[in-house]
């Protein structure tokens, strides 16, 4: 088929949100043609990435709003204000796009966000959305060891979440999606809440399959001491401070391991 793809975030050897972008490019393009949209500053990255590892069948494609419109880009209100307007932006490239080429399909892959909209349901084609998340909330009983800052960020997570998910363009999304893919359970529940179909749970890295060949091929340690590594940023919702705690309970209890 050929696939136009919407990856604000994507760039090759990195986590989060640009991994997300670039590994599910690289697994739609094991089986379709695909036209990637995403941003200019991603370009010498991907260039770089793509001239050591051709993919032939995928077509690159640069977007930015104007100079004047990228100034204001700082901190999170102001990114989420310009994510908006790119997604604006990039429908309308879409549009024209499809005049010529006659795509059969619209995936949004980045943002990982299910309560910030797209546009690309607009489009006379069907419309694949994800992988999305951002469904998930702590358990209130582990708000207390978050301190007083995480207790009211999660508060207003949770109060801006459902702000958003009364915005007729997020329900229209969730609505017009033919399928949808959802990084979790809970997750998947919300986007049913919000009147989607086909609603998938499904992973967001996208790894390759040399990926896991080289993870499962690590050698599981035996004997002492027990140790655990853990990745992640040190920020409340990570759940760090909860994992010190439990493996200071599992040491004192069996202090030989």
């Amino acid at each position: 088929m050929k696939v136009f793809v919407s990856a604000y975030a994507c760039e090759p050897g990195k986590g989060s949100e640009p991994g997300v972008g670039w590994n599910q490019v690289r697994q739609i393009a094991r089986f379709h043609d695909v036209w990637v949209i995403t941003r200019s500053n991603n370009r010498a990255l991907i260039e770089e990435a793509v001239a050591k590892e051709p993919m032939p069948n995928v077509r690159w494609v640069y977007c930015d709003l104007p100079r004047w419109a990228r100034f204001w880009k700082k901190g999170e209100c102001g990114l989420r204000a310009y994510y908006s307007l790119w997604q604006l932006s990039a429908y309308f490239y879409a549009r024209k796009l499809h005049r010529e080429v006659q795509f059969d399909l619209a995936h949004h892959v980045t943002f990982v966000n299910y309560w910030l909209p797209t546009f690309l349901p607009l489009l006379p084609i069907p419309f694949v959305w994800g992988p999305v998340g951002g469904g998930e909330s702590a358990p209130r009983a582990f708000r207390r060891a978050f301190g007083v800052r995480g207790r009211v960020y999660e508060a207003l997570r949770d109060f801006g979440r459902t702000i958003c998910e009364l915005n007729p363009l997020v329900r229209l999304t969730a609505h017009r999606a033919a399928a949808v893919l959802a990084t979790t359970d809970q997750t998947a529940k919300r986007l049913l809440a919000l009147g989607s179909r086909n609603v998938f749970v499904f992973p967001g890295i996208g790894l390759s399959a040399e990926d896991l060949h080289e993870l499962t091929a690590l050698e599981i340690r035996q004997g002492t001491p027990f140790r655990v590594l853990s990745l992640g940023r040190l920020l409340h919702w990570e759940g760090i401070q909860l994992s010190l705690r439990a493996f200071a309970r599992f040491h004192a209890r069996f202090s030989d391991s």
